[in-house]
Parts: structure tokens; C-alpha cells; sequence
């Protein structure tokens, strides 16, 4: 994956040029007599090129955790592959299943609730919910208690991480809220065979 590769390489430089930066400075304070203007320049082009290679690797995180998203979504399964698109695949169903990101899941869920209830209370009734959530509250309980007791379907976990972070234009957001959770909530819960 060219995503996990640029983080990669831009991980290696921001590393070394912390290391620069850090001579430079040692070189700055040290008390004896040195170009001056040079280690301050130094410093500040290396201090910039370190913010820059920061910049380029949280990016190419990102793409690479939205690219395993999209796999994941599809249905891919990374068992048993050494390939890197695997890899990937596979610390992104690590990461989004660890006990921290179902906990901040659950979290964001129930706080997305109580907006909406906080927002309708506070400005009159007529105010309808922002994104759908309130209406559907015990249906947003059920789903944020399965993901927090254990592990779940990684393609419920993506699913949730979208319903979260898509706005929806017009319309009412309750319907389709509602429609994603049952959607989760089938992934989560598999019917008893």
C-alpha cells in the first residue's frame, strides 16, 4: 500500500530530523563561539521540515486507515495473507476492535444522544434532532452495550465510525439513523442459527 510506504518514509525523516534539531540546539547553547545565524537557521528550516513530515504521515495514516475502511466495509478478509494491503487490513480490524476504540465508540454514541436531547429540550419542541439519534436512543443504547462487551464484526465498527462523522443534507435524519442502526445492529447481533 503507497499509503503505509509514505508514512513510513515520512516517519524515518521527521525522525532524523528531530535528531538534527536537537544537535542544532545543543550546538546553540553550547558556550563556545559558533556561527550563530547559521544554527538558528538550522534549526527553524529543521524544526519546519520536522511540522511538514508530521503533517505528511498523520495524512498518509488517514488515507491508509480510509482505504482498510473501505476493504473492510466490502467484506475482505486479511486471515492467513502476508500481502500489505492484508497488513493494513488487519491492524485497522486491531485497532478499531481494541477495548479503548469500542469504549470511545460507545461513547460518542450516547454523547450524540444526549446533544440532540439537550438541543430539543433547550429550544422548544418544535426543533427537530440534528442527525436522528435522540429518536432513536434505545436502538443507539442496544447497539453502544454490543460494542463495548466484546468484540464485533469489524464491518459494524466502520459502519458506526460513518454514521458518526457523515453529515446528513435535508430530510429527516431519524429514518436513515435508524435504518444504518438496524443495518449495525444485524451485523452485531447475527441472527441464532
Amino acid at each position: 500500500m503507497a499509503a503505509r510506504s509514505l508514512e513510513r518514509i515520512a516517519r524515518r525523516h521527521r525522525s532524523a530530523l528531530v535528531v538534527l534539531v536537537a544537535c542544532a540546539l545543543l550546538v546553540r547553547l553550547a558556550p563556545v563561539h559558533d556561527p550563530k545565524p547559521f544554527v538558528v537557521g538550522l534549526i527553524g528550516v529543521s524544526g519546519l521540515a520536522v511540522a511538514v513530515e508530521s503533517a505528511i504521515a498523520f495524512w498518509a495514516r488517514d488515507r491508509r486507515d480510509a482505504r482498510a475502511d473501505e476493504l473492510i466495509a466490502a467484506g475482505f478478509v486479511a486471515s492467513a495473507r502476508g500481502d500489505q494491503v492484508s497488513r493494513a487490513v488487519a491492524e485497522r480490524i486491531e485497532a478499531l476492535g481494541s477495548a479503548r476504540a469500542r469504549a470511545r465508540l460507545a461513547e460518542n454514541l450516547r454523547w450524540h444522544v444526549d446533544l440532540e436531547r439537550d438541543l430539543v429540550c433547550t429550544r422548544g419542541p418544535r426543533v427537530p434532532a440534528v442527525r436522528g439519534f435522540a429518536p432513536n436512543a434505545d436502538l443507539v443504547e442496544h447497539v453502544a452495550a454490543a460494542i463495548e462487551c466484546g468484540r464485533c464484526d469489524p464491518r459494524a465498527l466502520v459502519r458506526l465510525n460513518e454514521l458518526l462523522v457523515t453529515p446528513y443534507a435535508g430530510g429527516s435524519g431519524a429514518e436513515r439513523v435508524r435504518d444504518a442502526l438496524r443495518e449495525i445492529r444485524a451485523l452485531i447481533d447475527p441472527p441464532a442459527a
